[in-house]
């Protein structure tokens, strides 16, 4: 399937995050899940899917992939929508041999009828440039469709040489009849997977495995993604699960906790599954800010809180999320409300590795680099020209303006904090900015006057925005006191 590849609005209007979207302006944060299914093709190694039913459709329903996926789609507390897609994303982990599939046809009874008219059928092959024909293939015996294949133990289409009767256009083997062909492959690199993958990505923004992949997933791999991640600049999450016991530890030098905190690395949520070892929450997870839509009022949201009807709790211990909390590790866990019996079960964390250290965070930057882009874009294509002087400075800081506006509107930027004297001298030192107009805003957009030669070549002065968030309340000491 040919597929149309766009030059990005980054070549023209570069921003700190590393985004490619469309000018509508909306973002879909979503979830692409790695697996190993021989289900993909090579051909077209990410599938989408609007619903959970199409995901059993596709994978089974006793699949990982659909369990997955019916975490992922679930409505969750504190979350008003549920995501509108997600991805799969063929991962190539061992090597694998090519395959065939034919096209649908719903209609058994009379395709049989059409298999038992066959008494002298041709089949073609190709494998590896080797051509196989198969002649005189007499099926007026097959008593069914399983029967039909027991009979027929026979990479390229097949072909039949009579368009009518022939077996590959029966079976729909061919490419006029939309089999899926899919090309054997060696083991592929972590490096080679993402980028084979992301060669082909549009919205995905968190990353995650889809299960263990029969044993084979290891740290290893997973702190070369979280290192893919990192030098993708901020583009994309990786929701990275484990069942290491060393993640329940204080004194952990082991896990891939301690790997990825030692390494540096930015954009990577780890969660802990020493109870399960699975990828339902992390899934969960990726549910929750496919969910998001950053154009409606007081939309941003956390994870912590969130809650799924049917999810397991993956730790039930004060002690265990104790360590979890001071460690920054995700998890979804069972809490118990004083003097009761009532059990509630939500996420507490919402961390992800490095300079932005929760999800939210990063997910904010990403929506005002997609605001600034897609306004000022709108601006190019609309004007005749915008002049590097003045009015056009005007123009630019209203587009980035509008971006911020809105990132208001949605909670993303949050107004009338207050700062204290040492970040007030920082802001000054380093921005040349005044810290009551960040309170008074939310934001300041800096900017730094073109030089001769930036003009002459017709380029832009540098532009910033720098802003505030609110950083929402996930601890709340409280002490009574009670008169008589």
């Amino acid at each position: 399937m040919w597929q149309l590849i766009l030059i990005p609005v980054s070549n023209y209007i570069p921003v700190t995050s590393n985004i490619n979207n469309a000018l509508s302006g909306k973002k879909v944060f979503a979830g692409i899940s790695l697996t190993s299914s021989p289900t993909i093709p090579t051909t077209e190694p990410i599938q989408k899917f609007t619903t959970l039913a199409k995901v059993g459709e596709y994978f089974g329903n006793s699949s990982t992939e659909y369990t997955v996926a019916s975490k992922y789609f679930a409505s969750k507390t504190g979350v008003n929508l549920i995501p509108p897609y997600i991805y799969f994303g063929k991962w190539i982990i061992s090597a694998i041999a090519p395959y065939l599939y034919s096209g649908i046809n719903k209609n058994t009874s009379t395709l049989l009828v059409a298999l038992q008219a066959i008494t002298a059928g041709d089949l073609t092959v190709s494998v590896d440039g080797t051509t196989y024909p198969t002649t005189a293939i007499d099926l007026s015996g097959a008593t069914s469709l399983s029967n039909v294949a027991t009979l027929l133990s026979t990479m390229n289409y097949f072909t039949s040489t009579n368009l009518v009767t022939g077996l590959a256009t029966v079976l729909q083997f061919t490419l006029e009849t939309n089999a899926v062909l899919s090309q054997g492959s060696d083991a592929l690199s972590t490096t080679t997977n993402l980028n084979n993958l992301s060669a082909n990505f549009t919205d995905q923004f968190t990353l995650f495995f889809n299960d263990t992949m029969g044993g084979l997933l290891t740290d290893v791999i997973n702190l070369e993604v979280a290192q893919w991640v990192n030098d993708a600049g901020d583009a994309y999450n990786f929701n990275c699960w484990s069942n290491e016991i060393a993640l329940q530890s204080a004194t952990d030098v082991t896990s891939i906790w301690y790997l990825i905190t030692q390494a540096q690395l930015n954009n990577t949520s780890i969660f802990d599954e020493v109870l399960y070892n699975t990828a339902d929450r992390a899934a969960a997870s990726a549910g929750v800010f496919a969910s998001i839509d950053l154009t409606q009022p007081n939309s941003a949201i956390t994870l912590a809180f969130k809650s799924q009807a049917g999810l397991l709790p993956s730790v039930t211990s004060k002690n265990i999320a104790d360590i979890l909390d001071a460690k920054k590790i995700n998890y979804y866990g069972a809490v118990g409300l004083s003097g009761t019996t009532t059990v509630v079960n939500f996420f507490y964390g919402g961390y992800t590795s490095g300079k932005w250290s929760y999800i939210d965070n990063l997910v904010g930057q990403i929506w005002i680099a997609i605001q600034s882009q897609t306004n000022l874009m709108r601006e190019f294509l609309a004007l005749g020209e915008i002049a590097n002087d003045p009015d056009g400075q005007t123009l630019i800081r209203t587009g980035l303006t509008q971006a911020c506006e809105s990132a208001i509107i949605s909670n993303v930027i949050a107004k009338g904090l207050t700062y204290d004297s040492i970040t007030a001298a920082e802001i000054k030192t380093t921005y040349g900015a005044n810290v009551q107009e960040l309170t008074n805003n939310g934001y300041i957009i800096l900017n730094t006057l073109a030089t001769q030669d930036v003009r002459q070549t017709r380029q832009s002065s540098v532009w910033s925005i720098l802003y505030a968030k609110g950083s929402a309340i996930q601890y709340v000491p409280i002490n009574t006191t009670t008169f008589y």
